[in-house]
C-alpha cells in the first residue's frame, strides 16, 4: 500500500488536470466576489435604499463550494483521475506487479480524498482573502462558522466517494462524466417526484440527499439539528459509497 500511495502522489504532482481544476475554481471564485462587489456598488449609486444592502464575508465564505463550482469540477477531476488509468491500460501493469484490486482502489481513493481536501482548503483560504478584500471582516469570528465549514468538508468527501464509485463501475471517461453530471440531476428530480407523491409535511427525501446539504450549509443560521443531520448522513453516504466502490473494484477486468 505504501508504494501504491507513493505512486499515486507522484502521478498527482504531475497531473495537469489537478492544477487546471484548481485554477478554474480560483478564477470562478474571484469573478464571483468581484461581480458581487460591483453589483453592490452599482446598487448603492442608484439609490440610498439599495446602499443598505450588504454582503457579509461569512456569507461569501459559506458560498465557496457554489461560487467555485466545486462539486462539478471535483466530479470531473475524480473521473479523469480514476478512468485515465483504465483507458491508458496503466492499471494492468500495476496488477501485474502483484498488487490486489482492493489495494489499488484504496490507494486511488486516499489520493482522491487528499486532492479534494487540498482543493477545499485552498479555495477556503482564497475565499477568505477575497471576502476580506471585497466585503471586510465583519462577523468572521463567529463560533458557528468553523463547524459549518467542517460539515461542508465531510459532505464534499461523500460526493467524491460517490464519483469514485461511479468511475470504478464504468471505467470510461466519457460515460462516467455523463453519469456524474446528469445522474445527480435525475436523482433530484426523482426524489422531488417521490416527495410530491408522499405529500408529507414532516419528511422529505430531498432533505436527506447530498445535493441539498451544501445549500443548507451555505447559511450561517442553519440550525444545529440540520447541521448534525448533514454530518451524520455525509459520513453514512461516504461509508456506503466506499463500500460500493470496493465491490466494483473487485470485479474490474483489464
Amino acid at each position: 500500500m505504501k508504494n501504491l500511495l507513493k505512486l499515486e502522489y507522484r502521478k498527482l504532482r504531475k497531473q495537469k488536470s489537478f492544477y487546471i481544476c484548481m485554477s478554474i475554481m480560483a478564477l470562478l471564485l474571484f469573478l464571483s466576489a468581484l461581480a458581487t462587489r460591483l453589483l453592490l456598488d452599482l446598487a448603492a449609486s442608484l439609490s440610498e435604499e439599495f446602499a443598505q444592502i450588504t454582503v457579509l464575508p461569512t456569507d461569501f465564505l459559506l458560498d465557496t463550494p457554489a461560487d467555485s463550482s466545486f462539486i462539478l469540477i471535483i466530479s470531473i477531476f475524480t473521473v479523469l483521475t480514476v478512468c485515465d488509468d483504465f483507458e491508458q491500460q496503466t492499471v494492468k501493469n500495476i496488477y501485474a506487479r502483484g498488487y490486489s484490486r482492493p489495494s489499488v482502489y484504496m490507494a486511488k481513493l486516499i489520493s482522491l480524498f487528499t486532492s479534494a481536501s487540498f482543493m477545499f482548503f485552498v479555495m477556503e483560504i482564497l475565499s477568505l482573502c477575497f471576502s476580506i478584500l471585497f466585503f471586510g471582516t465583519q462577523e468572521l469570528n463567529t463560533p458557528r462558522l468553523l463547524p459549518i465549514l467542517a460539515v461542508q468538508y465531510f459532505t464534499i468527501i461523500a460526493e467524491v466517494s460517490l464519483f469514485s464509485a461511479v468511475s470504478f463501475l464504468f471505467r470510461r471517461i466519457g460515460v462516467s462524466i455523463a453519469i456524474v453530471i446528469i445522474g445527480p440531476m435525475l436523482i433530484d428530480a426523482g426524489l422531488a417526484a417521490m416527495d410530491f407523491l408522499i405529500r408529507s409535511d414532516s419528511f422529505s427525501l430531498e432533505n436527506i440527499w447530498l445535493s441539498s446539504f451544501l445549500s443548507d450549509l451555505s447559511i450561517l443560521t442553519v440550525d444545529t439539528e440540520r447541521l448534525l443531520l448533514c454530518l451524520a448522513a455525509s459520513l453514512l453516504y461516504t461509508a456506503v459509497f466506499i463500500g460500493a466502490g470496493f465491490l466494483f473494484s473487485r470485479k474490474v477486468e483489464v
